[in-house]
């Protein structure tokens, strides 16, 4: 339901700077997606997870720094993180309980309408992924977490409100496996094979222009 609502707005968003945007009499001049890029987003987080451990859902922050080299090639630096529950499975998490999630990604982006006032675009990275909470039961008084990595594959589109700011909407599949367990300084191979799902809303600035 958070991810429906968030597309819902996204969609507000867009449909209401178009309807009150003032003329343009070249969306060339308006939208450029080449140089530096900042972007700033919130959204909702979902996962999977293989075997006896329960999905959860949270919503989540992130921050990406990229370069355009092009109008059509992006390359970015990703960060993300949000607080899920829901889950039951993992070792030392009590019911019900909070935990987190994280990505650190590198990716590149592929804009297909370059220079108009909306811009649709595919999203491809490598993604590192962590895992932690508080343990509890054996694990009381210790941090549990989780390391892995994973392949995100996602789209979305942005539109320009002017020349530095564009709206930014989209989603992100990211199937992946946590491959470590960390707990007391000690660490345990694990294969807990998963699939995020995130939606994001929000803004990318280009300061440079």
């Amino acid at each position: 339901m958070q991810r429906l609502i968030l597309v819902f707005l996204f969609f507000s968003m867009v449909y209401t700077a178009y309807a009150q945007r003032p003329p343009v009499p070249d969306a060339q001049d308006l939208s450029h997606t080449h140089g530096l890029f900042v972007h700033v987003r919130t959204g909702g987080h979902g996962i999977d997870y293989d075997g006896d451990i329960e999905g959860a859902e949270g919503l989540g922050l992130g921050l990406r720094v990229g370069y355009g080299f092009t109008d059509r090639f992006t390359a970015y630096l990703g960060f993300e993180g949000a607080g899920l529950s829901g889950s039951q499975g993992f070792e030392g998490l009590g019911s019900d309980e909070e935990y987190g999630l994280a990505y650190v990604e590198l990716g590149s982006r592929f804009h297909f309408r370059p220079g108009r006032t909306l811009v649709p675009y595919a999203d491809a990275a490598v993604s590192v992924i962590g895992l932690g909470y508080d343990g509890s039961g054996p694990y009381d008084g210790n941090d549990v977490s989780y390391g892995g990595m994973g392949f995100s594959l996602g789209g979305g589109m942005l539109y320009f409100v002017s020349q530095r700011v564009a709206l930014d909407g989209g989603v992100a599949f990211t199937p992946g496996s946590l491959m470590e367990q960390y707990v007391a300084g000690g660490t345990e191979d694990v294969d807990i094979k998963l699939t995020g799902v995130r939606i994001h809303v929000g803004l990318t600035f280009y300061p440079f222009r």
